[in-house]
């Protein structure tokens, strides 16, 4: 799409929606592919800005909160809606200007790549793991399942219980009465995922043009979606990008207000990402 002149001229690419079947999906997501061949439900999944979670009439509650924790494995940044016969609000799919830089903005305002609060490391001016989420989903629906309300699986600590692991790998924990309940979903390793980075530093910008140049020649063809908003020094604006693979589009967009936190924030989902080389890469760029 962005590699055709004459089809950017003509139309825009408003999001890319997947539609994800709950009763069956598990058996694509897990199936091995050759060396060097993604598994394309997987990819699917990854190149997503919104996810219909079909068919939840034929999976329990349960399953679904566990199928939901695979899918944020794989992309931390959809909008995941569940359904039944696909039915949705058309709001929710169109209209949704998911590579406008101005979206990206909105998202960050909203905010986009909050870090959670349970569990990630901190790396010298960089932290790991945040979330991406839009506020497009009703909080009060029991379908909206928008990262940063708060929805899907609980992350409780088992103090004073027993551990025990069944045979599909899941952590149970073990209440004083024997009864056995789920504390996590077992995760698979989809060589695809997403990672978050954030600092409340600024860019040096000789710095960070090296570091979009070797994320696109490098890191590229890996990298299926990147976004984020970046206070450059010396600049008043905030940095805003998105890219596809090695289609980059990133302008200064609004002024930072008085007052407001000028931060970095970005999320990679792609292949064979390394959180660590990342880490480092974007804190070399800090001031």
């Amino acid at each position: 799409f962005f590699a055709d002149d004459f089809v950017q001229g003509n139309m825009s690419l408003d999001g890319i929606l997947t539609v994800v079947d709950a009763k069956h999906v598990l058996e694509h997501l897990k199936e091995e592919k050759p060396d060097g061949v993604v598994n394309e439900a997987v990819e699917q999944v990854a190149f997503a800005d919104r996810i219909l979670l079909n068919k939840t009439d034929l999976v329990s509650a349960e399953d679904l909160d566990d199928l939901q924790d695979e899918l944020r494995v794989i992309n931390k940044t959809a909008q995941i809606r569940r359904t039944t016969n696909s039915k949705v609000d058309m709001d929710f799919i169109l209209g949704i200007r998911a590579f406008s830089l101005d979206k990206v903005l909105a998202q960050v305002n909203e905010g986009f790549l909050d870090e959670e609060e349970h569990g990630h490391s901190h790396g010298g001016g960089g932290h790991g793991g945040g979330h991406v989420s839009g506020h497009d989903a009703d909080c009060g629906s029991p379908d909206c399942t928008d990262a940063s309300h708060g929805h899907g699986a609980e992350h409780g600590s088992a103090h004073g219980h027993g551990h025990v692991r069944d045979a599909d790998g899941h952590n149970e924990a073990s209440e004083p009465s024997g009864k056995k309940v789920k504390k996590a979903a077992h995760q698979h390793d989809y060589r695809v995922s997403s990672v978050g980075i954030q600092s409340d530093k600024e860019m040096d910008q000789r710095k960070l043009d090296s570091f979009i140049s070797w994320l696109m020649q490098e890191k590229g063809p890996d990298l299926f979606r990147s976004k984020g908003v970046l206070a450059v020094k010396g600049s008043p604006q905030k940095f805003v990008f998105q890219a596809v693979h090695m289609q980059f589009s990133g302008k200064p967009q609004d002024p930072w207000k008085d007052g407001e936190n000028r931060c970095c924030k970005m999320v990679f989902i792609g292949k064979n990402l390394n959180r660590q080389e990342l880490n480092k890469k974007f804190e070399e760029c800090l001031v």
